[in-house]
């Protein structure tokens, strides 16, 4: 089994839904964990496998990661 995690900060939102679209057939499970201020996960596109986690409010790399 393969994953990505990537650890979001205000990210471009449709750079980002590319590189997801391109990632999705390559990993079994995907993790967004977004430091954003706000929950974006209605700008999080449809993908199946695909966890979102949004912390509302930048809580540094450290935090995501755990």
């Amino acid at each position: 089994m393969t994953g990505c995690i990537m650890v979001l900060y205000n990210p471009d939102w449709q750079l980002l839904g590319r590189v997801l679209e391109a990632l999705a057939d390559q990993v079994d499970r995907l993790c967004l964990v977004d430091n954003s201020d706000e929950d974006n996960s209605s700008k999080i596109p449809p993908i199946e496998h695909l966890d979102y986690i949004p912390l509302n409010g930048n809580r540094g790399i450290a935090e995501a990661q755990t």
